[in-house]
């Protein structure tokens, strides 16, 4: 027979073996601790919106080339901004715009005026202009290729009597650097073709931008006779043409003119004191002629 002591060690063994295996298959029965989830951060979604490329003042007759889209966080979306995908910035050229805009600044139906809208061609007009209708044909509208937003100089043809009496024909550029609102009643570019080149489209009237005084003066041309457009370039030597300022740069042109001897060889040379005032001064027996430039309505 085994010691008591022996059989005493064997039951303490196998007490502990068996508590071991119950501590061991709790611990593998419970559910291992969940780790915390790290929520990830929201990153803002950007829309595109249609906004102004460069300042437009008010007044400016929007082109295809002064829009463009640009990237915007949608926190700061406003419902009446336009979003990519839902217009076309083509649906936009030929609008006035009637709130100036800033470069970059989102653009909404509520800065323009459509064409034919009411009230088109008053917020077109710079502040204390005015507009003047004039009548145009295939030749006296540059074959049609003068467009709403051009600039152009206004030269009058006509017949003038000499300092002999002999009518002689004259052309002179009257008035310079006008802002073209409206070709008969259009207000935007013409069509384009599949080129993307604008389609030319001979006019019967064309409305421009004057001051008060020049459309007075304006309203008596077109009784002394034909008057033609002359199309100034958009490069920006001309004026106000590169600054997108309307009303910039219109004015009553000064002394230039020429004669029908100055283009044909064939005509009598216009008496060079045609434009001249003089006065004779006697001194005694000394008689001197003074002259001096005449004055326009002298």
């Amino acid at each position: 027979m085994m010691p008591i002591r022996s059989i005493l060690l064997v039951i303490a063994a196998l007490a502990m073996a068996g508590i071991t295996a119950l501590v061991a298959r709790s611990m593998l029965g419970s559910s291992p601790q969940e780790a915390p989830q790290v929520q990830a951060e929201k990153v803002p979604v950007s829309l595109k919106l249609l906004v102004a490329k460069t300042a437009l003042p008010i007044g400016t007759i929007i082109k295809r080339d002064q829009l463009r889209w640009q990237a915007w966080p949608d926190e700061g979306l406003h419902d009446g901004y336009l979003a990519e995908g839902k217009v076309n910035p083509d649906e936009f050229t030929g609008h006035v715009v009637r709130t100036a805009l800033l470069a970059g600044e989102p653009m909404t139906r509520a800065h323009l005026v459509a064409p034919g809208a009411q009230g088109f061609l008053a917020a077109a007009l710079t502040p204390g202009m005015r507009a003047i209708t004039l009548s145009i044909n295939q030749v006296s509208g540059v074959s049609g290729f003068v467009f709403p937003g051009d600039r152009v100089d206004l030269i009058l043809n006509h017949q003038v009597a000499d300092s002999e009496g002999m009518m002689r024909h004259a052309s002179e550029t009257v008035v310079e650097n006008l802002r073209i609102l409206a070709i008969d009643t259009r207000t935007n570019s013409a069509p384009t073709d599949a080129n993307g080149a604008q389609t030319p489209q001979i006019g019967k009237t064309a409305t421009v931008e004057v001051t008060p005084k020049i459309a007075e003066k304006v309203a008596i041309l077109s009784n002394l006779g034909d008057l033609t457009l002359s199309l100034r370039s958009l490069a920006g030597q001309d004026g106000a043409t590169a600054s997108n300022k309307a009303g910039d740069g219109a004015g009553m042109a000064k002394n230039s003119y020429s004669w029908d001897a100055d283009v044909s060889s064939l005509l009598p040379p216009v008496d060079p004191n045609q434009n001249k005032n003089s006065v004779k001064l006697s001194r005694g027996s000394e008689i001197s002629v003074l002259e001096f430039p005449r004055e326009p309505g002298q």
